[in-house]
């Protein structure tokens, strides 16, 4: 098994056609719901009051939103693939 054939790219997962609903992902073709897992570490604390003055907590939000969104991704292209 060659280890380039299992790699995920990122035009994989934007393949995956899907809504956020709330805690679900919701996906277009089929519209199954799924519901939406998040790290503790990820969930947002004092980032969702930052303000475009306090570069460091705005720097950790647009942190936390990029990796949120690459972890729902993978999460949906996952499950995309059981059904």
């Amino acid at each position: 098994m060659n280890l380039k054939s299992e790699a995920i790219s990122i035009e994989m997962l934007n393949k995956v056609h899907f809504t956020l609903r709330g805690e679900y992902i919701v996906f277009k073709d089929s519209l199954i719901r799924k519901k939406l897992r998040l790290s503790n570490s990820i969930k947002s604390g004092e980032e969702k009051y930052a303000d475009k003055s306090d570069r460091t907590l705005m720097a950790r939000k647009m942190w936390k939103e990029a990796v949120s969104m690459i972890i729902i991704k993978l999460q949906a292209y996952k499950h995309n693939l059981q059904i």
